[in-house]
């Protein structure tokens, strides 16, 4: 399994830090109302209100600081960079805020520094979970919040106010204890979730590894199955491919009771173009011939094949006798306009004759009538004169 950057783990931990403070950022406009109301009539009316803006302008800053660069996603490209702008910024944070309650606290009753107290404690209860993956920042957020009011506690020199401080040191003593079992916790799960994620990516590669052998056996069964049916010279189909479609659509005609129409062309006087040109040309010329032919296939059971030597056949399922014919004159006019040279031939070009033949199988027949008929057909109209279409 691939190792895991301690990079990329420092980075997760810092993106967590900072999608987890949006909240509790947020939540410090409560704690700014709640000291609002907690002081008023207490302080005087400027104090209060200096205080508080000053409060409020820091937690606004903070949250669009956070806002701003707290991804949900992707990891910090410099992250110890991002950590230490957090660390500043709480430390500030905690300092206003412990000045705060710090310069507020001699001022009040001691039932109320006891509620700022345990206001306090909360607040860094708080943070074991907000900044579960930096001890930089708790340890900073704690002691800039909470010195400043354990000196002035101190300060003061009364019993009370000393027990009081050593609760706030008790206390924040628990809470530290809490948060680094749970950082622990918290740095093992991410490593494993890395871990995890290596492991699921070591398996998509053997997958995609699989996949890949996999697609190139397919296509390579497919080449095998495509050359096994295919002529090789013209790319179309050859004679099995032909006489198992053929046997497919006889079955489907049947079942429907609807016609099969079949065309028989040959080439007029190859044998004379092989004597003049040679072979070579004469395979050039049934290339040609069979592309063309092919041209003229429009849906998918049509079919086109070479049958043999200089022979072609076309399969038209399901065809009318109308558009058979017109589709058989047309490939013999457009083979003629090939004007492939020919001068064993009487028109000098190159020209085919055609057999057609349209049939409904029946339930005691087999495709050799269909052949039959359109191969009677293509003797007709070589006899006719060639570079024709007769239909049976």
């Amino acid at each position: 399994m691939t190792e895991i950057p301690k990079q990329r783990v420092f980075s997760e931990r810092v993106r967590l830090l900072f999608r987890g403070s949006v909240r509790s950022v947020s939540m410090n406009y409560i704690a700014i109302l709640m000291l609002a109301i907690l002081l008023y009539g207490k302080i005087s009316t400027f104090n209060l209100i200096f205080l508080l803006i000053l409060a409020l302008v820091v937690t606004t800053v903070r949250l669009i600081i956070v806002f701003k660069d707290s991804p949900y996603t992707r990891l910090y490209s410099d992250p110890r960079r991002k950590l230490n702008s957090f660390v500043i910024g709480v430390g500030i944070q905690g300092l206003v805020w412990g000045g705060i309650l710090a310069y507020f606290q001699y001022q009040l009753p001691t039932v109320y520094e006891a509620i700022i107290l345990m206001l306090v404690t909360i607040a860094i209860a708080v943070t074991v979970v907000t900044f579960s993956t930096s001890k930089s920042a708790f340890f900073i957020f704690l002691i800039a919040t909470v010195s400043p009011q354990i000196i002035v506690l101190l300060v003061q020199g009364e019993e009370l106010h000393i027990i009081m401080s050593l609760y706030m040191i008790a206390g924040c003593t628990i809470i530290t204890n809490a948060f680094l079992w749970n950082y622990r916790r918290l740095e093992r799960s991410i490593e494993l979730r890395f871990e995890k994620d290596n492991l699921m990516d070591d398996l998509n590669h053997t997958k995609e590894h699989l996949e890949r052998s996999n697609e190139n056996l397919k296509r390579l069964q497919y080449q095998l199955k495509s050359e096994s049916l295919t002529d090789e010279l013209t790319g179309i189909a050859n004679r099995r491919h032909f006489n198992n479609h053929l046997e497919k659509e006889w079955r489907r005609a049947q079942r429907n009771q609807t016609s099969i129409a079949c065309c028989m062309i040959d080439i007029d006087f190859f044998k004379k173009y092989n004597d003049l040109y040679g072979h070579q040309q004469g395979d050039e010329c049934l290339i040609s011939i069979a592309q063309k032919i092919r041209s003229f296939m429009r849906r998918p059971a049509d079919m086109t094949a070479r049958y043999g030597g200089e022979e072609f056949v076309v399969l038209l399922p399901g065809a009318p006798l109308e558009a058979a014919t017109e589709l058989a004159n047309n490939i013999c006019k457009s083979v003629e306009s090939l004007k492939i040279l020919n001068e064993g031939s009487p028109q000098k070009i190159v020209t085919i004759s055609i057999g057609l033949a349209i049939y409904i199988p029946q339930r005691d027949s087999g495709p050799d009538v269909l052949l039959k008929l359109a191969d009677k057909a293509l003797y007709e109209a070589k006899g006719q004169g060639r570079n024709r279409v007769v239909v049976n």
